[in-house]
């Protein structure tokens, strides 16, 4: 077979450049006539060569074959002309001498034909000969190659392609993002008449990466009032810690990465996980390392802090809900093109945002091939209803389709990523794994170097003190649940609320009753929130007011607990309504929380029309105060919880709340409600005598914890509930007719109360009897 027959596009650019290296020795003047000639003919040279003689039958065999792959026709047929005139009549299948640089300049380059200049453009464009002469050439060489080349461009007048490759070169001397995009952008513009507007685009976006990188710089930490300011700015590169995220792939299922790492992952990934568990802040992380080294020119930095070895892609974030908004705002009569995302990325950078001065359609152009992007697509979850999640997916599969090099990460909570909403088209699912105690201690660590750096003694004393109030926390938790219950502060957003808490109490919480008050507190708050915009936005929905939100939410906590354990976790959206409208609450009210609860939520989230507490200690703290400041009488409360809820371990730790919420409040009313439950009020007497035995063992037994954990705060003898439980317990009939785990859960509470019989604990006072040696049969006189 003919070499000409297998002569690829790829053995054409190998045997071109092999051509280059060996011809490109220097470019002084007297070197080389014409530089863009002698390209052209080291480009078109490897073709003829291949031929294995030149005669009529095969010219047209190769130069119509090869070259047309490309689309170059017109300058083959030029060439085929030429090599037919040389040849000699009488010696027909003699060898023709390859043509010269001149004679590849009279013959094609100065021709004339604009045809014939675009094709060529394209030829050395698709063999990448100027980038290849320039790294053949010493580095004294190389600004005489350029300078050269681009008088000669301009004098053949030839097609701006070449020009923009050629301006990439000159302007910036290597291959790096800003080049790139900027050749992507110029490369349908048809009037460019010097470098100047590449130096101007290169300026422009130098200008968004100023802006991207300031907006992404700093976490904002609302609620903590410093040196007069409502708003403390940590810096995003000296707080963030690397979360834990796993991998989901279709050979390993529990591949568990960094979420430093998320980019060496895949060209499309979807980041998913629980409110407050990082998401946003793992976007935010990666466009502020994005956006400084490639304004910086400086690679490294991505490479250390993002394992990315490629060429950067530009970073563009951007909010999906904002994104919906868009859409619903939009008439039915408008441009269809307005509805898709990429025409609202233009919209939001280009109209909205006046720190820089992008060209109005470069958002538009660069994303048309997608190349050397990545869209940062923030919160799919906080579209609010499930058909504008579903409109906002579909936009962003359209933008993917047939851009293969575009790279997008999308955040969307665990629970909402299904359905109509889970996105297809490839995307990969990377999920953000709960903090663990290491990752919880250092957020708290680095949050305190920024916030006391002037001062290491305090910023020691405040860290110690958050984290060993953080471990009592969840050390008291394990103890109530058990060891496998999951940590409470495991969401980069609870560390946040403690922080919070902590620096504005000056201490943390002593017990779990006041952490759950000042951390809901907090969180309904618009000052916890992270943005202005979404500060305000809490501030003016669900009645206006803060005290409005949480009496709302506790009515709802108290209405799902009412539900048992294997209901009363999730509530749908009508039972929800149907609930609050019971509650007196009106439409608009419920329409706003809703609403609010879709978009971002609060101390709840909505998973496809159900809602839930972030956590169930949220639910639990909130049912508490709900019988606190709606049931009110200590003797109602308690009277609720002997209809049977003392019974199920599922009301239990509202009980325990309801005490120290009132123990925080109004100590005096605690101190009446302990009495209460474990009946020795003044009224007990006769309300025992009709009580069930169980029943008032476990009154007794949760008075008796009550006061174990919050007793310093209620003015309780220790020994008068002792008493009462001894009093129960002696009661044989009572003992019979009772449960034997809440026996011995009493005698165990009874053992750290502090057991009032003398003859238990003191040793001298213990009714031991003499045994006699030998055999002794117990019961015996």
């Amino acid at each position: 077979m003919p070499e000409s027959s297998v002569f690829s596009i790829e053995k054409w650019k190998a045997k071109t450049q092999e051509m280059i290296k060996d011809r490109f020795q220097n470019v002084s003047p007297e070197a080389k006539k014409s530089i863009y000639a002698a390209l052209t003919t080291c480009a078109l040279v490897p073709v003829i060569k291949a031929i294995p003689a030149l005669s009529v039958t095969t010219i047209p065999t190769l130069l119509f074959g090869s070259l047309s792959n490309i689309g170059v026709n017109v300058a083959s047929s030029a060439l085929y002309d030429w090599l037919k005139s040389k040849r000699k009549k009488e010696q027909p299948d003699e060898q023709i001498e390859l043509p010269d640089e001149e004679e590849i300049e009279q013959l094609l380059i100065s021709s004339g034909n604009e045809k014939i200049k675009y094709e060529l453009d394209s030829i050395l464009q698709k063999l990448d000969v100027i980038n290849t002469v320039r790294d053949s050439l010493h580095p004294e060489d190389q600004q005489h190659f350029l300078d050269n080349l681009q008088k000669e461009i301009t004098e053949y007048g030839n097609l701006p392609e070449s020009a923009a490759q050629l301006w990439q070169l000159r302007i910036f001397g290597n291959q790096n993002t800003v080049n790139y995009i900027t050749h992507q952008y110029f490369k349908e513009q048809s009037n460019l008449d010097d470098a100047t507007q590449a130096k101007q685009l290169q300026k422009q976006i130098d200008e968004y990466l100023s802006w991207l990188y300031a907006d992404t710089e700093t976490i904002e930490l609302r609620g903590i009032k410093r040196e007069g300011q409502q708003v403390v700015q940590l810096p995003l590169d000296e707080i963030y810690v690397p979360l834990q995220i796993k991998s989901f792939t279709e050979t390993d299922k529990n591949s568990n990465i960094q979420s430093d790492k998320v980019l060496t992952q895949g060209r499309l990934l979807s980041i998913t996980g629980g409110p407050g568990s990082g998401k946003t802040t793992i976007l935010l992380y990666i466009a502020k390392i994005l956006s400084q080294a490639i304004k910086e020119r400086k690679p490294e930095i991505a490479q250390k802090f993002l394992s990315i070895d490629d060429q950067l892609p530009l970073p563009i974030l951007i909010s999906l809900s904002s994104f919906s908004s868009y859409l619903r705002d939009l008439k039915p009569a408008d441009d269809p093109h307005k509805r898709s995302l990429a025409a609202y990325i233009s919209h939001v950078l280009i109209e909205n945002v006046v720190a820089f001065n992008l060209p109005s359609d470069f958002f538009l152009k660069i994303l048309q091939t997608g190349k050397s992007i990545l869209l940062l697509l923030d919160g799919l979850d906080e579209v609010p209803d499930e058909s504008g999640r579903s409109v906002v997916r579909e936009a962003i599969e359209k933008l993917v389709n047939g851009r293969e090099n575009l790279r997008i990460i999308v955040t969307c909570r665990t629970v909402a990523y299904k359905g109509q909403t889970a996105l297809g088209k490839g995307f990969r699912e990377i999920r953000v794994l709960p903090l663990e105690e290491p990752h919880v201690e250092n957020l708290i660590s680095k949050a305190y170097q920024h916030l006391f750096k002037k001062d290491k003694n305090e910023q020691d004393k405040k860290r110690n003190e958050l984290i060993l109030g953080v471990r009592k926390l969840e050390e008291e938790r394990k103890g109530r649940l058990g060891e496998n219950a999951d940590r409470l502060v495991n969401s980069p957003l609870l560390v946040r609320m403690l922080i919070i808490v902590h620096f504005s109490q000056r201490r943390i919480p002593d017990q779990r009753a006041e952490f759950y008050m000042r951390a809901t507190d907090t969180m309904l708050l618009p000052e916890h929130a992270m943005s202005v915009d979404v500060a305000n936005s809490i501030a003016a929905q669900v009645g206006g007011s803060k005290e409005k939100h949480l009496d709302l939410v506790q009515d709802l906590a108290f209405a799902m607990h009412q539900r048992g354990k294997q209901q009363g976790r999730e509530i749908e959206e009508n039972d929800l309504k149907n609930i609050l409208k019971k509650e007196g609450y009106d439409d608009d009210i419920i329409s706003s929380f809703i609403a609010l609860t879709r978009l971002r939520g609060t101390v709840m989230e909505e998973r496809q029309k159900s809602y839930r507490f972030l956590h169930l200690a949220f639910q639990e703290y909130l049912a508490a105060r709900y019988l606190v400041e709606v049931v009110r009488s200590e003797n109602q409360i308690c009277h609720f919880f002997e209809q049977g809820p003392i019974l199920d371990d599922w009301w239990r730790e509202p009980a325990l709340l309801t005490i120290g919420y009132l123990a925080l409040n109004s100590p005096k009313v605690a101190q009446r409600l302990v009495q209460r439950f474990a009946g020795c009020d003044a009224d007990a007497k006769t309300r025992n005598e009709k009580l069930e035995p169980g029943i008032q063992l476990a009154m007794a037994e949760l008075a008796a914890s009550a006061l174990i954990e919050w007793g310093e705060q209620m003015p309780v003898h220790r020994n008068e509930i002792g008493r009462r439980i001894i009093t129960l317990f002696e009661d044989i009939n009572i003992a019979n007719k009772t449960n034997s785990v809440f026996r011995a859960r009493t005698g165990g509470v009874l053992a750290r109360l502090g057991d009032p019989r003398d003859f238990i604990l003191d040793v001298d006072a213990m009714q031991f009897c003499l045994v006699p040696g030998g055999p002794f049969m117990m019961g015996s006189d």
